[in-house]
This record gives structure tokens, sequence and C-alpha cells, in this order.
């Protein structure tokens, strides 16, 4: 399972780090190859791409991500886009299942170091962004493939037909949406001596290692909890994914508890004996990192958010289950 999750990671972070600091033709990872006569042409020799950043992608409620990538390898950063979803059913037939859904573009802010010629290092920040459609319309497992139409800037302002073929697993890795959270036994503040021992984060954040997860479920509190590597994130959004968990907290204190888990044995990392899973990574059976999970009052996992989302996101989850 940790090669697994080792092997998710570095994809979904190529996929969401591709092009972005390059102003030049990139070389960029293709999705699963399209059928022959499969309706996603591109009039440009697909010079356009659609690449997936979900791993974990089943039957029921899913949140699908992707990214847009141009000719030169740049994101393609259109507020909303308008997707189809096909169902694939036979060799190069497809069945139209939904028309017209909305994926919004979701926004993070990550540092990048950017070392000059004279060996100076500076910061800067970047975009990272996916879009989003929730609750994709997939209700059976197999092959799928979301399709969409950008504006070819390049060739005149015509819209270019582009898409992806993904799998639908009958049963996803994670815990389903509806099912029982694992009742993990996390590491605590009062299991170490240093928060460094159990966080990444510079510095460690107190309220997030108050509880485990097993403590707020017998508590009967909304709990937040994420797993996260800010020092060794493979998909490189870790840590500014778990900055939003600390902003949208904030706003929620004494009513949900958050919880962040590093994924990894820090131990082992730091003695450089490789990428260990936590028993809790275990448990979640993570197939990427970061993850972000939502458990309600009954202990039920009530929403579930693989690599970037925003802190508007997590606060409508939050607030979905308040409202309950």
């Amino acid at each position: 399972m940790r090669r697994l999750l080792m092997a998710f990671s570095v994809l979904l972070g190529v996929v969401l780090l591709v092009g972005a600091c390059s102003s030049t033709p990139t070389e960029t990872p293709t999705t699963t190859p399209e059928p022959d006569d499969a309706p996603l042409t591109s009039p440009l020799g697909n010079a356009y791409q659609l690449l997936i950043a979900a791993s974990d992608v089943a039957v029921g409620e899913s949140r699908l991500a992707f990214v847009v990538l141009d000719h030169e390898g740049n994101f393609v950063e259109e507020d909303r886009l308008s997707v189809d979803f096909l169902r694939v059913t036979g060799e190069n037939t497809f069945d139209t299942v939904v028309e017209g859904l909305i994926a919004t573009y979701r926004v993070l802010q990550v540092e990048e170091p950017h070392q000059h010629a004279d060996g100076t290092l500076h910061v800067h920040l970047e975009a990272r962004g996916v879009y989003v459609v929730n609750d994709a319309p997939l209700e059976t497992a197999g092959s799928w493939i979301v399709r969409t139409l950008v504006r070819d800037a390049a060739g005149g302002g015509d819209s270019t037909e582009i898409g992806a073929i993904f799998d639908v697993r009958e049963t996803g890795f994670t815990p389903a949406i509806g099912a029982p959270a694992p009742r993990s036994d996390n590491l605590t503040a009062s299991d170490v001596d240093d928060l460094t021992q159990i966080s990444t984060r510079e510095p460690p954040v107190p309220a997030l290692y108050e509880i485990t997860i097993a403590e707020a479920i017998d508590a009967r509190r909304p709990t937040l909890v994420a797993f996260s590597t800010p020092a060794f994130c493979q998909s490189r959004i870790c840590g500014p994914v778990l900055e939003g968990v600390v902003q949208v907290m904030l706003g929620y204190e004494g009513r949900v508890s958050f919880i962040h888990i590093e994924p990894f044995e820090l131990d082992a990392l730091r003695n450089g004996d490789g990428f260990q899973l936590v028993p809790a990574a275990v448990e979640w059976n993570l197939p990427s990192e970061p993850w972000i999970f939502i458990i309600d009052a009954q202990g039920l996992v009530a929403a579930k958010f693989e690599g970037i989302v925003t802190p508007d996101e997590l606060s409508d989850a939050l607030d979905a289950v308040l409202a309950r």
C-alpha cells in the first residue's frame, strides 16, 4: 500500500505542477490513451490536454478534479468549464450520461523557491489550480470519459474539444461518503515531548494535536481530519492545503474538532529510512496525499477531498454538517 500511495502522490504532483514554472514548451504526461474514433478530437492535433487529478474515483458521490494544459504546457484557467460525462460501453462506443455539468476552477497559492544566478534564494507565490466537479454522475464501475471545450486563443478563438478516459472503481480505496470513519488512535501532543515529532508544519499549531479521531467520534463532535506532510509532500501542495485548514479552523472554534496527521513516520523519513505509513494512514487506506476528511456527529464520513481543496470548499462542507 505504501508503494501505491507514493506512486499516486508522485503522479498527482506531476499533474498539478507540470508547466507551472515555465513559459517554454513542456513535455507533459498523458492520460490513458483514448480509443480510436472516440469523440475527443482536437483541431490542433491534441495540443491541449485534460489530465485527471484524482486517484480514488468510485461509484457514488465523487469529486472529480482535473487540469487543462495548453500547447505550451501552461494551465488553462477559466472560472468555469462546461463538461460532459460519457460511459464507455464497448470498443469505440460510448453512452452520453450527462451534458453541461459545471466544473469550477479552484486555486491555491503555493510558495515556490527560486534560485537566481548569483545563488540567492527567493520564494515566489504561484497559483496551483484544478477544475472540480462535485457529485459527478458515476453510477457504474468501468471506464468513463470526461470532455470539455476550451477556447483556442492561438487558433483565432475557435473551441477545442478535449477529454480523458478514467477508471471508476466499484469501491474506493478511502472510506465512502456515509460510511463509518475509522476509529484511529493517532498520536497527540500528550504522546510526544515536542510537537515537531508529529508535525512538519513550521511552527506546529497545538490545536491540531489535542485529540484522537476515536476520541472525537466518541465525543460526537463534527471533525475535520487532514492527512498531509508539508516537509515531505510528494505533490507539493500539502503545506498550502494545511494552511487552508488552519485558516478555516479559526471560524469553527468550539464547534468542530480539527486534527492533523502526518501520513508517514517522521523518524524514518528524518533518518533516511524512506516513507513508512503511520497506522492511521493505513486504516484510512490512503492512495495519495494530501487528503482531508470531514466526519459528522454520528461518526460517519460526510465529505472527503483529495489534493487541492480551498478554504471555501471546507467551510461549505463543515456548514452542511453543522446544519444537520
